[in-house]
């Protein structure tokens, strides 16, 4: 028996399950989904079109279940916290000049 990582003709049911195993420890649970799919149209088309093998090992692996993670949203609070700062800063003709790292803006300064 060839190694699976060799010779896609060889890889089982198992091997794809012991693989999404491995995906779902990931920090991302939407990497393991899409290597899923990614897994799922390479074997849907060594079936399919190339006809190399008769039935693909993905055939009837669930696909990982991803939790639908909430955006923080910035509290009109915090926006007008930054708005505020915003208006204190003064550019005076030298703004255009790109700073250079490590080097300090002369060019801006906060009114009090």
């Amino acid at each position: 028996m060839e190694d699976p990582a060799e010779d896609p003709t060889e890889v089982t049911r198992a091997h794809s399950e012991a693989f999404q195993g491995r995906m779902i420890e990931t920090p991302s649970a939407s990497m393991a989904l899409n290597k899923h799919k990614g897994l799922r149209r390479f074997f849907r088309w060594l079936t399919q079109d190339e006809e190399e093998i008769d039935r693909s090992p993905m055939e009837r692996v669930r696909q990982p279940k991803t939790v639908k993670e909430l955006i923080p949203v910035i509290r009109d609070d915090d926006t007008n916290h930054g708005k505020a700062a915003a208006s204190r800063v003064r550019f005076g003709p030298k703004a255009a000049r790109p700073v250079r790292r490590g080097e300090r803006c002369a060019c801006a300064s906060v009114a009090a």
